[in-house]
């Protein structure tokens, strides 16, 4: 019905609706988007998957960035 996997889904619709920008300030942080991801995926899939977040190995503080645009 989808077309993806429900990961997928509330990926797409994170960054392409802005869902994932929580604070409706204009950019989506790495962390807003794990934790976005964590509960929609939690919720379509049933509590059959959970995503896990964390930070690349030897990433120090960076951080992922995504800029709505103009």
């Amino acid at each position: 019905e989808w077309q993806h996997s429900a990961f997928t889904k509330s990926l797409i619709e994170g960054l392409e609706n802005w869902k994932a920008d929580v604070n409706n300030d204009g950019y989506i942080t790495a962390n807003e988007l794990g934790n976005y991801l964590r509960e929609n995926v939690t919720v379509l899939s049933q509590h059959q998957q959970t995503p896990e977040q964390s930070r690349f190995k030897d990433s120090g503080s960076g951080e992922f960035i995504f800029f709505k645009p103009n």
